[in-house]
């Protein structure tokens, strides 16, 4: 049997522990690689528990951001350069420093933009953040043969902060493992709705203003629908709710929330790349309701996907939707098998970093 190469996968989070669209898209990343070749793993922890002292000495002498200890990024250094993979994938931007030490190491160096970072600094307004920022991701652009990025809206934003750039930059959409059974196709296709608008999404301040916005815009307008919300730690939101608008809070089974739910609404306001829960409805055939930003970079033409751009535009959707019997929509999951399957991924990892030895 053929060798296969060696990988180091180097990440900042537990995907165990965390619940967001992004763990979402970097567990299917290290699925493909598991899948295609011999990897190591390498999780640089983030300390938050330090002292005000120590956190002020990490910042002056770790060469990337401050919530990583300098002891910590020691570690992820000597394994760097130790270790025997021919390939280092970064799943963060903010690692350029790693990016550059693996360079000089002679490896073939990939790094996942997950957004574009440097937008998120300049709207801190802290100017030794915006710094360690940009120096990072200048680092990523500089050293890594690999820059992956969500979308051309990512893409235009890298070009637009940075000037020099080396590494070859790749569009590669969030993947994810096809969760939608013939089963349960034929259950959609067979069942009859129920005039639920459902919205998915973890205690994040997007999420949050989502349901803000259903509750305080929608509910009163559209009084005879019922807005479902799922999400992890979702019961945190302390505004009161309408009757219509009904806050299940963490799901014990999210798979159950996306097949159940009739029609999803996304009226999401701000963020970066693209939204998962877009791609993951998409998957099991929703219709989907949502603004803009929820459908960045997605092409939807001729699918079941009405952007709305303002209040009158979702009451509108709604209750055009609401005399729509149809659970399932044929496009909205041909677009899903023709752009954002694990297939796809491996193909393209597969273009770039060669398969075995």
């Amino acid at each position: 049997m053929p060798k296969k190469i060696k990988v180091l996968y180097i990440n900042e989070l537990d995907l165990n522990k965390v619940h967001n669209g992004g763990s979402g898209g970097e567990s299917s990343h290290l699925k493909v690689l598991e899948e295609l070749y011999d990897v190591e793993q390498a999780n640089v922890f983030s300390d938050f528990n330090r002292s005000k002292f120590h956190s002020l000495i990490d910042f002056v002498t770790s060469p990337v951001p401050v919530f990583y200890s300098y002891r910590e990024v020691k570690r992820i250094l000597r394994i760097i350069k130790t270790t025997a993979a021919k390939i280092v994938f970064i799943e963060n931007s903010n690692l350029g420093y790693f990016a550059k030490i693996a360079k000089k190491h002679n490896k073939k160096v990939a790094v996942f933009f997950h957004n574009c970072e440097i937008e998120f600094a300049k709207a801190c307004r802290n100017k030794l953040w915006y710094k360690t920022i940009h120096h990072n991701e200048e680092l990523t652009l500089r050293y890594a043969d690999y820059s992956f990025v969500l979308s051309e809206r990512d893409e235009k934003a890298i070009l637009k902060n940075y000037r020099f750039i080396s590494s070859k930059i790749i569009r590669l959409p969030v993947s994810m493992e096809d969760k939608l059974t013939i089963e349960d196709k034929n259950f959609l296709k067979q069942t009859k709705r129920k005039n639920h608008f459902t919205f998915v999404g973890s205690y994040f301040k997007p999420n949050i203003e989502a349901v803000a916005f259903i509750n305080n815009q929608l509910a009163d307008r559209c009084p005879t629908t019922i807005f479902d919300i799922y999400g992890y730690q979702m019961e945190r939101i302390d505004f009161s709710l309408k009757p219509n608008v009904i806050n299940h809070g963490t799901a014990a089974d999210i798979h159950g929330c996306f097949l159940n739910a009739d029609i999803m609404i996304f009226p999401i306001f701000s963020g970066s790349g693209m939204k998962v829960k877009t791609e993951e409805s998409l998957m099991y055939g929703k219709l989907i309701v949502g603004s803009p930003e929820s459908f960045s970079g997605y092409s939807i033409d001729g699918c079941d996907c009405f952007v709305c751009k303002s209040i009158e535009d979702y009451v509108d959707a709604i209750t055009k939707l609401s005399n729509v019997g149809v659970r399932f929509s044929e496009p909205n999951r041909i677009l899903w098998e023709r752009d954002f399957t694990i297939n796809h991924t491996k193909t393209v990892l597969l273009e770039y970093f060669g398969g075995n030895q």
